[in-house]
C-alpha cells in the first residue's frame, strides 16, 4: 500500500539535502500518534525472517514545488510551498495508521520543531497491476526508484556480495 503525503509550509523552512533521517523520525512520530505500542514495535524490533530484521516501508525523496528550490546544502521552502513524499508498505497496519497519525497531528514538523507543515492531503496511490500469472514467472519492468535499493547475494564461500547497479 502506498500514500502520497502532501504538506504545505507554514513558515520560511529549511531542510537539510541529508533529510532521510528525519523523514523516518517523522513517520515514527506520526504512527505514535496513533499507536505508540505499534511505533515502540516496528522501531525497536522491525519485523524479522531468517535471521535479519526489516522496517518494512519505504519513502520517496522530498518533491517541492512553488519557490522552493536547493541553495548550499540545504532545500530552501518559502512559506506556503508545497512539499510531499511517497511513502510505502507491505504491511497495511503500518499504512493505517500512519495515515490515521497524520490525520491526529496539531503540527507537524521535520527535523526541527520550527520547521512547520501543515497537512494539504493524503492520498492512497494505487499500485498498478505487473502479471496476472504464476508468481514464479520472470517478468521485466522498466521504471525509476524512489528509494535507494540495496542488493546482495551470497557467494561460494557464504560471504554476503553486495551488487552495484551493473552486476548481474
Amino acid at each position: 500500500m502506498r500514500l502520497e503525503v502532501n504538506l504545505i509550509s507554514s513558515g520560511d523552512n529549511q531542510l537539510s539535502l541529508n533529510y532521510n533521517h528525519f523523514i523516518a523520525g517523522l513517520i515514527y512520530r506520526v504512527i505514535s500518534l496513533h499507536s505508540e505500542r505499534f511505533a515502540r514495535r516496528i522501531h525497536s524490533g522491525g519485523f524479522k525472517l531468517n535471521g535479519k530484521v526489516f522496517k518494512m516501508f519505504t519513502f520517496s525523496k522530498i518533491f517541492y514545488f512553488n519557490g522552493a528550490h536547493v541553495e548550499d546544502s540545504h532545500i530552501v521552502i518559502p512559506s506556503n510551498s508545497e512539499i510531499s513524499f511517497l511513502i510505502s508498505s507491505p504491511y497495511e497496519e503500518f499504512v493505517k495508521d500512519f495515515a490515521f497519525g497524520l490525520t491526529k497531528a496539531d503540527k507537524i514538523w521535520i527535523s526541527e520543531q520550527k520547521n512547520l507543515y501543515i497537512l494539504k492531503s493524503v492520498e492512497v496511490i494505487f499500485e498498478p497491476k505487473i502479471f496476472d500469472g504464476d508468481p514464479k514467472e520472470v517478468i521485466e519492468v522498466e521504471g525509476v526508484f524512489i528509494s535507494p535499493l540495496v542488493v546482495s547475494k551470497v557467494d561460494a564461500l557464504g560471504r554476503r556480495i553486495f551488487l552495484g547497479c551493473f552486476d548481474a
